[in-house]
């Protein structure tokens, strides 16, 4: 199944988990915390989605 929706701070802990396990992913201590990821969601809240799909392993797309 997959489901695509807009992305919500919820989502933060499995987002941040495939950022940190994301060769060459690069974060920012500031904006890529969860309170930055936050106050990113709540200016621009149609602007970030998450395509998900329900396996074994969880696929995540992030969509800005």
């Amino acid at each position: 199944m997959i489901d695509i929706r807009v992305m919500s701070i919820t989502d933060y802990d499995c987002v941040y988990n495939l950022w940190m396990n994301t060769p060459g992913m690069g974060l920012n201590s500031t904006d890529d915390s969860r309170e930055g990821i936050e106050k990113y969601l709540k200016r621009n809240p149609t602007s970030s989605g998450k395509k998900s799909r329900m396996s074994r392993r969880r696929n995540i797309i992030l969509i800005f």
